[in-house]
């Protein structure tokens, strides 16, 4: 985020201990996320990626072969872990960065012991996995269902109060996004996906919702 536009005058920050000069940097590392002057997470997605092929390369060179029992403990432990880390919050929506991310797990479903010659949605069915685009709906529906099971549903959504509409009772009304980040926030993509769910999905206990995420 820049200040002053091209202005080449400092910047200075009054705090506790003084006054401080604001640096400037193209970007910023905090909490393990990675951000950008123009607050897209493109950079976090391609360093998190560069990560995860990095390991997938180490898991090569150290195991011969590699059976659908060792690719869940090794992927879901170590690799997947990288890619879905804060995905409610770091989401960029731009095609090239879903593609980025969805080739790690191309390549890691390739590392299987009969499966290289496969399709990649072959190796998703055999494998009992779903594409990272779709977990990454499906853990903001788990985060939008739990924001309304504790009560806090109405610090991030606006709530239909009137509970009009048809289907389940937990609508949110859908607010205007003029540009491309705004509509990739948490609180703008999901509410879509979130009023179609069935009203037996939303009101369904908690430990069977979240099961297996």
């Amino acid at each position: 985020m820049s200040f002053g536009g091209d202005s080449a005058n400092s910047f200075v920050m009054h705090g506790e201990k003084g006054p401080e000069a604001i640096t400037r940097t193209d970007a910023k590392k905090d909490l393990g996320i990675w951000l950008s002057p123009n607050v897209s997470f493109s950079l976090r997605l391609e360093k998190s990626a560069q990560k995860a092929f990095a390991l997938l390369r180490m898991i090569r060179c150290t195991f011969s072969r590699i059976t659908r029992t060792d690719f869940e403990i090794l992927y879901g432990a170590y690799v997947r872990p990288l890619l879905e880390y804060a995905n409610p919050v770091v989401y960029s929506g731009r095609t090239k960065d879903v593609i980025l991310i969805e080739r790690v797990q191309r390549a890691a479903t390739k590392m299987v012991a009969g499966l290289k010659s496969m399709d990649y949605e072959t190796r998703l069915v055999v494998l009992d996995l779903f594409p990272l685009e779709y977990r990454r709906l499906r853990g903001d529906l788990i985060l939008t269902y739990a924001l309304f099971e504790q009560g806090l549903a109405n610090r991030v959504f606006t709530v239909d109060p009137a509970n009009t509409r048809r289907g389940h009772g937990e609508k949110i009304f859908k607010l205007r996004g003029h540009t491309f980040i705004r509509q990739t926030f948490f609180s703008f993509r999901v509410v879509a996906a979130w009023n179609n769910l069935p009203q037996t999905v939303v009101h369904a206990p908690l430990e069977l919702s979240s099961k297996h995420y």
